[in-house]
């Protein structure tokens, strides 16, 4: 990594690349180097579903009526004007009316060897920045770098 910068270095200086060009350049480098060292990170646990997903609606009936009609999907228990919940194969999709409507609330990862304090320590451990909680023991709940709620659980989580 020292001669690539070294290499933009003596571009700068001859001339080949303007200042904007060159802090640009040792930016993405040093990006695409966190990335690298990110990514070789071993997964602190390993996702075997996406779950369900969560999305915010204006009205449970349309949405239901579209998401029967588009996908196929069949309602999961009892029928309620107040949220629905639609299976889709191993999956499902909630709507709910939470405000925001068309909005994703969440979205939940089934994991390997799902154990709720040792789920939520981990993430804590790792990632203190994604304010993890848990929800009883059936959910642990945090948010990723830019806001989105991750909701983990068990690959078999039922409602």
């Amino acid at each position: 990594m020292t001669e690539r910068v070294e290499g933009m270095l003596a571009s700068y200086e001859n001339g080949s690349m303007d200042r904007r060009q060159f802090v640009a350049a040792v930016a993405a480098l040093a990006a695409g180097s966190a990335a690298t060292t990110q990514a070789q990170s071993p997964a602190l646990f390993r996702g075997r579903i996406l779950n369900h997903v969560t999305v915010s609606v204006a009205d449970v009936a349309r949405s239901r009526a579209f998401y029967q009609g588009l996908l196929g999907a069949t309602d999961i228990g009892a029928v309620s004007p107040k949220f629905s919940d639609l299976r889709i194969g191993d999956s499902f999709i909630g709507l709910y009316p939470l405000g925001n409507p068309g909005r994703i609330d969440h979205f939940s990862v089934g994991i390997d060897d799902y154990e709720a304090g040792r789920v939520l320590a981990g993430v804590k451990q790792r990632y203190p920045e994604s304010k993890p909680n848990i929800a009883g023991d059936r959910e642990v709940y945090l948010t990723d770098p830019d806001g989105a709620r991750v909701q983990l659980s068990a690959p078999d989580l039922k409602l």
